[in-house]
């Protein structure tokens, strides 16, 4: 572990340029190389005054690999995004006051999902602190506990990056000199620590936690098991920990197992009213056992009320219960399911009543979607079966979420299913969806009306993304319906009578207007937004006759 000042750096480093007469540039060349050390590959540059010398030295560097962004809420959301998709560090650089500000919700966001964010904001000098001078924030410590490590740095200082363990956002404010006019920065090499400075420590599992689960499992007889959020290197361990465990499963569509045939026995697919038909089917649940993420759907937030009455174990990625009470193992899914063996396997026989009833309630469900095809949960469940096969897809924000889970296709279709929910917010949707766009699949995002209004900014992107090819589905029923049957108030809902071609047109996406889902998909070689509009008469019809079949 190295802790170096500018001017040691500068000496004992061979590869580093002499210190030239613009000391600002050579403390941001160095900053920039220690951030490439730790494994940064991709940076999303917001370019502005005060961050030129940031800026200007990864322009410079050819093999580098940045995005341009005029907004820094969209740019940030943006880099969270193909930091989850590349599950590597990456960086989003912009210049000082507001414009650091702006970074907040995706630290945030990155904060409770465990994504490696990093956040590096220029900054006027120290001396400007707390003087109301123009674009002086108050910069230090800005993001508070959403990013445990942050550092605040001017030239000739120490520092040590290497206690980012980058299980979260973490904060690299850079104080620099006025800025000048500038001229083309002299080329610096910043990959001469690449690789070769950091290397990442290989994660360890704490075997305490192979005895919290075996405690868990020996005292509960009718566990039911939820996943939520996995990343895809852990989806095959988890597959393999639930056959051998052979107990009750509720996959959610963000799992990445909804539909994987192997499963078919042991899942679970009503969303509400669990605890209910479990007892009516003999399988009184008294124990949850949840894998990934915070699951989203409302059983889990109904566990509030059922502490002391049904145990809860938790084994995820990050160390948040996602209740009030209980708590987690924190390890990486695929070391402690690829070498954790279970103390015991349940039988399906007392199970066997539930699951034959869930697949009684599916059937009707089918022939509900069939009897109401304008309803917007049947156009969701007919699209989620058009989407093609092995398509990246990315479901925001909540109402899209909740009706993917009940309505889509149980088909094996192996989509790459996405939702930002460790907040559960609405913001920054677009760009997070473009963030983790894939080139070599289509790339699908099933948006509400409000969320896509929320992120206007983030198509912005689309043109620096290339060989990615994207559709925008907006269901757009003309407010936050999911807010109708919860509040007497309109104002909830923020009703509106907007259309979003004009959206398409601005980024000369190509645009469709759907009532009903097409029988046969149009293939289509261009980004496109599709505006779905449900009918809402046939929505309420549905709603209530899905009432009757819980």
């Amino acid at each position: 572990m190295q802790t170096l000042t500018l001017n040691e750096s500068l000496n004992t480093h061979p590869h580093t340029h002499r210190l030239s007469s613009n000391v600002e540039e050579d403390f941001a060349a160095e900053v920039l190389r220690f951030v490439i050390a730790l494994g940064v590959e991709e940076f999303c540059l917001c370019p502005g005054s005060r961050n030129s010398a940031l800026a200007g030295l990864l322009i410079e560097e050819p093999q580098i690999k940045k995005y341009y962004w005029f907004e820094e809420r969209s740019g940030a959301f943006f880099a969270l995004g193909r930091a989850r998709q590349s599950q590597k560090p990456v960086a989003i650089v912009t210049t000082s006051g507001t414009a650091a500000g702006e970074l907040l919700p995706a630290a945030m966001e990155a904060y409770y999902t465990g994504t490696p964010l990093l956040l590096i904001t220029a900054d006027r000098p120290r001396c400007f602190r707390g003087k109301g001078a123009p674009q002086s924030a108050e910069q230090k410590g800005l993001f508070g506990i959403y990013t445990p490590f942050a550092v605040d740095l001017a030239a000739g200082e120490s520092f040590d990056f290497t206690q980012w363990d980058q299980k979260a956002a973490a904060y690299i404010n850079v104080c620099l000199e006025e800025p000048v006019k500038l001229k083309k920065v002299a080329k610096q090499n910043l990959l001469t620590y690449k690789k070769t400075v950091f290397a990442p420590m290989d994660p360890q599992i704490d075997p305490l936690g192979f005895n919290y689960l075996d405690d868990f499992l020996n005292r509960v007889e009718r566990p039911l098991v939820v996943v939520s959020s996995l990343k895809p290197i852990a989806q095959e361990a988890v597959v393999q920990f639930l056959l051998k465990l052979n107990a009750p499963v509720y996959l959610e569509g963000i799992s990445g197992l909804r539909g994987d045939p192997r499963l078919n026995a042991l899942q679970i697919t009503r969303t509400d009213d669990l605890w209910s038909e479990s007892e009516r089917s003999g399988y009184p649940i008294d124990g949850v056992l949840r894998l990934g993420g915070v699951p989203t759907f409302r059983f889990w937030r109904d566990l509030e009320d059922k502490q002391g009455a049904v145990q809860v174990c938790s084994i995820s990625e990050t160390p948040f219960a996602g209740l009030s009470w209980g708590s987690v193992v924190a390890e990486p899914l695929e070391l402690f399911f690829s070498r954790y063996r279970p103390s015991k396997r349940y039988g399906q026989s007392s199970s066997q009543s539930w699951i034959e009833n869930d697949r009684l309630f599916r059937e009707k469900l089918e022939a509900l979607f069939l009897d109401e095809p304008e309803a917007e949960p049947s156009l969701l469940h007919l699209l989620s079966r058009q989407i093609p096969v092995k398509s990246t897809v990315y479901l925001g924000n909540s109402l899209p979420i909740r009706e993917w889970d009940l309505a889509a296709s149980l088909e094996d279709r192996s989509l790459s299913v996405h939702a930002s929910r460790g907040l559960n917010g609405i913001d920054g949707q677009i760009s997070t969806f473009l963030g983790v766009c894939r080139p070599e699949t289509q790339n699908w995002a099933i948006l509400g009306d409000l969320t896509t209004l929320y992120d206007m900014a983030g198509p912005w992107i689309l043109d620096q993304l290339f060989g990615v090819n994207v559709t925008i589905v907006v269901i757009n029923n003309g407010g936050g319906k999911i807010f109708a049957p919860m509040y007497p108030y309109k104002e909830f809902q923020n009703p509106h009578a907007l259309s979003f071609k004009p959206l398409a047109e601005m980024w000369q996406m190509h645009y469709e207007r759907w009532h009903a889902v097409p029988s046969i998909l149009k293939e289509c070689t261009t980004n496109r937004l599709i505006e779905i509009i449900p009918n809402e008469e046939a929505t309420l019809r549905f709603s209530k006759r899905l009432t009757q079949l819980l």
